[in-house]
């Protein structure tokens, strides 16, 4: 049986040859946009026991990953990975440490021309998550939530703010910017363990996951179809942060 270390090792020597860049568009080149969708609490299996593993809004990519694994165990080190995604993995301890400028998604992203738009449905505050962010290159401040409904809190009483509101609102300020390509990172914790609904604090937040499950897919085929109705040409990326693991 070969050495599980060893194993590890070489996955690891392997992973640090791969890398990925972002050339710019050639000129002329029809401008599109990016969207990448980065959801808390939510795997296959979590969508298995709900019975959402076939909802409409997954049948509207093009591409679909049912053997899929973010390797992340929670939030913080999940964004971090997600943030330096040109690059091959790391072992867990070097996530905290600096990457190189070549690793940072939205950097290449910024080098190939696209401008940066960060949104939260949430403060950020928790787990240190916007400094995570921070460190990856992420540098524009996040979309005001001012004004959109929040119909849940979290386990800290901060508030989380409706996702299709919030994606709204992003569209909106989108559509008079004269930006002609957009890369915008929307994060996602309506699924977190300990969140609360306003309309029915008592229920405990394993009991509401599938209904606030339900939501957030509704809400965010809702706004796959807006974007498809609309005249800007849009790459949609959605990967989940980590799982729920509501079977146990």
């Amino acid at each position: 049986t070969p050495d599980p270390d060893a194993q590890l090792d070489a996955f690891f020597r392997q992973e640090a040859q791969r890398a990925v860049s972002f050339a710019k568009p050639p000129e002329g080149s029809a401008p599109f946009d990016v969207v990448l969708l980065h959801v808390c609490s939510l795997s296959w299996d979590d969508l298995q026991a709900t019975g959402q593993d076939r909802h409409p809004l997954l049948g509207s990519f093009d591409i679909v990953l049912r053997r899929f694994n973010s390797a992340s165990t929670y939030s913080g080190p999940s964004v971090i990975r997600f943030l330096r995604a040109p690059c091959g993995q790391t072992p867990q301890g070097a996530l905290y440490g600096p990457a190189q400028e070549s690793c940072l998604l939205v950097s290449g992203l910024e080098r190939a021309g696209f401008e940066t738009n960060l949104v939260l449905n949430h403060d950020g505050h928790f787990d240190d998550f916007l400094s995570y962010v921070r460190k990856q290159g992420v540098k524009v401040p996040a979309m005001p939530l001012q004004g959109i409904p929040a119909p849940q809190r979290s386990f800290d009483e901060s508030q989380i703010h409706d996702d299709r509101a919030v994606l709204a609102r992003w569209l909106e300020n989108r559509d008079k910017s004269s930006a002609p390509r957009v890369a915008a990172l929307y994060n996602t914790v309506s699924l977190h363990d300990g969140n609360r609904l306003v309309a029915d604090p008592k229920t405990n937040s394993r009991d509401t996951y599938k209904a606030r499950q339900a939501k957030l897919l509704d809400d965010l085929e809702g706004f796959m179809k807006r974007l498809e109705g609309g005249k800007r040409p849009t790459v949609v990326v959605l990967i989940p942060e980590h799982g729920a693991a509501v079977r146990g």
